[in-house]
């Protein structure tokens, strides 16, 4: 596809007011919002070097993205793009998995990014994977958190009924916003895009070549860890790390760890292990 270059950007500062439950990033800290040809794209950025590109899950926003964006920004150039954006709670715009790829794709060519690392979390890795697939000059280095990519429509549907007990045993910190993206999304848009996941067309995996790390929670209970050795045997020379009692937002509930691996891989570092692996190590 052809990708026009960016008609128009505005930018305004991240205050403590539009970042509150998250904390500050600093002074360099942007919400930024750039016309694409895909559409309109909202997105934080933050830091400096080599670009580093986040995509959320379901049900989500930039902020599940916190604690790895402070680490990270200190080292790299970090954009983290909203899939759905919000006016006073009312929806304005939201980006359809099926499109997901290519809208991220256009994003990036909005933004002059020729190159860049992936990191996306649960639903986001579908659309991560379009790209890697589609797009695959775009991408250094592809992390995948507990993605939700399935080929078994009707388990994947079972296992949402574990959303209570996953909301029940999220990290405190993680509380506010967790319950803030819940409510502003509500049940018809999440419904919506569940809906969209299951529909979704099987993606030919073994067609990415990027550098992938697959990191999973040994207690995910949305998108069991069981899914991971199918997965990393069909991406060629993908890496599985396992963080032991982490659940479905590990870069929330063991930050340190996730933080350590991502910085270790996109410096060419060998982290978690291959499938070849006699046993995958866990952390």
């Amino acid at each position: 596809m052809t990708i026009a270059q960016p008609k128009r950007i505005a930018v305004r500062p991240i205050t403590q007011h539009t970042w509150r439950h998250g904390g500050l990033f600093g002074p360099t800290a942007r919400r930024q919002v750039i016309e694409t040809a895909a559409g309109t794209a909202h997105y934080l950025v933050v830091g400096s070097g080599p670009p580093i590109i986040f995509l959320h899950g379901l049900d989500a926003s930039v902020r599940w993205w916190n604690p790895t964006i402070r680490v990270l920004s200190r080292h790299f150039r970090c954009f983290a793009l909203d899939f759905m954006t919000f006016d006073y709670w009312r929806e304005r715009s939201r980006v359809r998995l099926p499109q997901s790829g290519d809208f991220v794709a256009a994003w990036l060519q909005a933004l002059q990014l020729d190159r860049t690392h992936v990191i996306a979390h649960s639903m986001g890795g579908y659309s991560a994977c379009q790209l890697a697939i589609a797009y695959p000059d775009l991408i250094d280095h592809l992390v995948l958190v507990a993605p939700a990519i399935t080929e078994q429509r009707r388990l994947y549907l079972h296992e949402l009924r574990q959303l209570g007990p996953f909301a029940w045993n999220i990290t405190p910190t993680f509380v506010p916003i967790f319950v803030g993206d819940s409510l502003r999304t509500g049940p018809v848009r999440w419904w919506r895009a569940v809906q969209e996941l299951q529909q979704a067309a099987p993606l030919p995996l073994s067609n990415i070549t990027a550098p992938t790390l697959l990191i999973w929670g040994t207690r995910d209970p949305l998108v069991p860890v069981t899914r991971s050795a199918n997965l990393q045997r069909q991406i060629a020379n993908s890496r599985l790390l396992l963080l032991r009692g982490a659940r479905h937002v590990p870069m929330y509930e063991q930050p340190d760890a996730f933080n350590q691996a991502v910085r270790a891989f996109f410096a060419g570092e060998a982290v978690g292990t291959t499938v070849d692996a006699d046993q995958t190590r866990s952390v």
